[in-house]
């Protein structure tokens, strides 16, 4: 049996996000190396719960290109969350 493939994510966050989480960037462990935008999210809600309110909404953005819930991530993409209403 092979080890888990969990990896982990550095997370930039708009202004307004980081000002909730206290600092301007997340570190999100996901379960494997290939997850879905909506995997993300629930991620992102279940390990910053602060985040919450906003997970719905927020926008995520790979390697500058927003993306959809159904789209995969990878562990080699650079990942951002920005409010819908700001610009970081």
């Amino acid at each position: 049996m092979s080890p888990p493939s969990e990896f982990r994510v550095h997370v930039r966050l708009s202004r307004v996000l980081a000002e909730r989480v206290g600092q301007p960037f997340i570190v999100v462990t996901l379960p494997d190396r290939m997850t879905s935008v909506a995997q993300f999210r629930a991620q992102v809600a279940r390990q910053y719960p602060v985040l919450q309110p906003w997970i719905t909404s927020v926008l995520v953005v790979a390697d500058g290109r927003v993306l959809g819930s159904s789209e995969a991530l990878s562990a080699e993409q650079q990942l951002a969350l920005l409010s819908p209403q700001a610009g970081g």
